[in-house]
């Protein structure tokens, strides 16, 4: 009966599986790393 019991409890529980929330976090690109601070849209250096 115990394990009857677990089961019930874990049926109703899809919440994981019917909530992608976690996935789109990790598919954010990446920020440039700070080795190349030179912005890429400057490519001449210059202030204005």
């Amino acid at each position: 009966m115990h394990s009857a019991a677990i089961h019930a409890h874990r049926a109703p529980d899809p919440a994981p599986v019917d909530d992608p929330v976690p996935e789109p976090p990790p598919h954010q690109p990446h920020p440039v790393p700070q080795d190349d601070p030179v912005p890429d849209h400057n490519p001449a250096g210059q202030p204005g």
